[in-house]
């Protein structure tokens, strides 16, 4: 969302990513971003016609490759699972964060891309190499 939105840290994370060529995500991202998009113009953060653009603009990219989505299979729902066991019980992670973890875990990219507290957290109990400036 960061990459299309304009955020607080949007032009950071830009410039981060600019570094690097190769990305990948759970397929779960495009109904995030659906999601996120629907959100903000409930809430008169964006309008409609400018939502439907990014959405556009970002099934584009996603159909060029410029980012390669892993499906949510058996194997990725398990491993989340077993994330969720292995995590410290002080250590909260939502559901779908899970399977973004576990999609991490599962592919074994450089490192892992997010701003997201809880991610971050159980990213770090689980050792799993963070892009820099992640944190």
């Amino acid at each position: 969302m960061k990459l299309y939105v304009q955020e607080p840290d949007s032009q950071e994370w830009r410039e981060r990513l600019s570094k690097h060529r190769d990305f990948l995500s759970s397929a779960l991202t495009i109904l995030e971003m659906r999601s996120a998009l629907r959100q903000r113009v409930l809430l008169g953060l964006l309008r409609a016609s400018v939502a439907g653009e990014v959405w556009n603009e970002f099934q584009t990219r996603i159909k060029a490759g410029a980012m390669q989505t892993m499906p949510i299979s058996r194997e990725v729902l398990e491993e989340s699972v077993s994330i969720l066991d292995r995590l410290p019980a002080k250590v909260a992670l939502r559901s779908l964060d899970a399977l973004h973890l576990a999609t991490c875990r599962l592919t074994q990219p450089s490192a892992l891309a997010t701003s997201d507290r809880r991610m971050l957290a159980a990213a770090k109990a689980l050792s799993i190499p963070l892009l820099d400036g992640s944190a």
